[in-house]
């Protein structure tokens, strides 16, 4: 087990969201989208979700489309599975009529109708041999047969079938291999993502042509120097954009990009080798330098909100980068070729806040043993009172975002702060910075947290 929040902090006190990119077919209220399933063969997309939410509302909306003259499913499932789904059951009739309901499954079996109707459809058509249904329902809806949506993991459930239903009870309707499920943060994101500085430019940090040794689990380091304009003067990156080789996703377990005062650039830049024979100085830069960013399994491009930016560059000490990649091969396949890296997308612009990151969390172990039969095994990582004065200067940190990390046992992860009650004296325990009860580790996405945390010096952090 290895636990892990890797936090994008800045010394400023404001919301923080995050942005997604647009697929073909969304609309431009919906700033949010993912496709759910594509045809195999010919990569069409079968079933599109686009989403907005209103954070003052409390308030999401969906917007399915859907490759089907039939009816459609969409739910939110505890594990994604179908017994204990909040699902929505919705089709347009050959004379354009639209039918929609609130329904929950209790087995896998048609879902009996919710006494208590909380999804609202807004619209509903047929075009071309797609079904779209738009519908809205509130974050919370106080009803026990329904699931609430919060700034964590959501299992997406999804189906379709072939042909309307002959009426409304759904008889004889079932959806064969029409069907899956998906983890999404659906409240993690930015509604109005900060458009690209007009000055913007990219640089890639990729491994070339890395063969994935044949053994269980590698950490592969790779010595990079930055761009001669960035050396020369300070930058600010705005979006990070992981680039992962395709067909390699079940071997690239994560990726993370340390800060280093000093390599050879005749052995170290542009070299690799498994880190723990790697030289002196690469070894050395992964303890203790800086991360520049972090990527893992399910991840995807993270942009700064507006007004914030993490700094790079400007030092002559500081011309280098480390790149560690994890790689799992457990089931031993030799000749798999790698490429994958970043593109860092940065700016000559003077953000308003200058981001950082802040690591903390416990490292693997000979003594994390589960016990069998145990049915929960929890492990503390603790940055304590000591620890938070050493690292944050006197006027404090506000984190914006933050990436939960384990391997594969985690189910659940807190990120817990505790401070000092000045008029009472002892330790009182403050809202979680961030926690995610529905932890997916095919799904370790970097999320702006929905409201600001301010930490100070003295404070404890425990993961």
């Amino acid at each position: 087990m290895y636990y892990k929040a890797i936090l994008r902090f800045a010394m400023w006190w404001q919301l923080a969201l995050m942005g997604t990119s647009l697929l073909p077919l969304a609309l431009a209220s919906f700033p949010f989208s993912s496709t759910l399933a594509s045809d195999q063969a010919t990569g069409q997309p079968l079933y599109q979700l686009q989403w907005t939410f209103d954070d003052v509302m409390k308030t999401i909306t969906f917007n399915v489309v859907v490759h089907t003259t039939g009816w459609v499913g969409f739910g939110l499932s505890p594990n994604g599975g179908m017994t204990g789904s909040d699902v929505v059951i919705g089709w347009v009739s050959s004379d354009g009529k639209a039918y929609f309901q609130d329904r929950y499954a209790f087995a896998k079996a048609t879902p009996p109708i919710d006494p208590s109707q909380d999804w609202i459809l807004l619209s509903g058509s047929e075009s071309n041999g797609y079904t779209n249904l738009t519908f809205t329902r509130k974050w919370i809806t106080c009803d026990t047969r329904d699931r609430d949506i919060q700034a964590d993991t959501s299992k997406v459930v999804f189906s379709w079938g072939s042909a309307d239903p002959a009426d409304t009870s759904l008889s004889g309707q079932y959806h064969g291999s029409n069907r899956g499920s998906v983890s999404l943060n659906l409240l993690g994101g930015l509604v109005n993502p900060p458009p690209e500085p007009s000055d913007a430019k990219n640089f890639t940090f990729a491994v070339n042509q890395v063969a994935i040794p044949v053994q269980y689990t590698t950490y592969w380091c790779t010595g990079f120097k930055l761009p001669s304009d960035i050396i020369a003067q300070k930058r600010y990156i705005t979006k990070i954009s992981p680039k992962i080789s395709p067909n390699n996703g079940m071997y690239v377990h994560h990726i993370l990009l340390y800060q280093c005062l000093s390599l050879n650039e005749t052995t170290d830049v542009g070299m690799g080798n498994d880190c723990l024979i790697a030289t002196t100085t690469i070894r050395s830069c992964r303890l203790g330098r800086p991360i520049i960013t972090a990527w893992a399994v399910g991840g995807s491009d993270f942009i700064y909100p507006n007004g914030i930016a993490f700094p790079i560059g400007g030092r002559p000490d500081e011309q280098y980068l480390v790149m560690e990649m994890h790689y799992s091969n457990p089931s031993l396949v030799s000749g798999v070729r790698d490429s994958s890296g970043f593109l860092i997308t940065y700016t000559n612009m003077t953000p308003t806040y200058e981001a950082g990151i802040l690591t903390l969390g416990h490292f693997v172990t000979p003594l994390m043993i589960i016990p069998p039969k145990d049915p929960s095994f929890s492990v503390y990582g603790t940055c304590d009172s000591t620890c938070t004065a050493a690292a944050i200067p006197s006027t404090g940190i506000n984190i914006f975002a933050n990436m939960l990390h384990t391997h594969l046992v985690g189910r659940a992860v807190t990120l817990r702060q505790l401070r000092m009650n000045s008029s009472c004296g002892g330790l009182q325990e403050l809202p979680p910075v961030d926690q995610n009860m529905q932890y997916d580790f095919d799904f370790q996405q970097t999320n702006l947290l929905t409201r600001p945390v301010n930490v100070l010096p003295g404070d404890i952090l425990q993961v």
